[in-house]
């Protein structure tokens, strides 16, 4: 918590970042939350392009491809 008052306090920081999900120490220690959200973009027609998109759903694929259920991207 000391760190959090410095951080705040002294350092005037406008923004601390947890990571990634939505556990419950995350809530206890900053009760605002804000998303983040990305987007990539990408033409699949060129070479680089197709690289992009495969490497971004490679997961999906993989499990696709198995026969498994494919887990959701969040």
């Amino acid at each position: 918590m000391e760190m959090f008052e410095r951080v705040l306090g002294e350092d005037r920081s406008r923004e601390i970042r947890l990571g990634r999900g939505d556990d419950p120490y995350k809530k206890m220690r900053l009760p605002k939350r804000r998303e983040k959200w990305s987007i990539t973009a990408a033409n699949p027609r060129t070479l680089r392009g197709l690289q992009l998109g495969l490497r971004r759903h490679a997961g999906t694929i993989y499990h696709w491809l198995r026969h498994e259920r494919v887990p959701r991207l969040e």
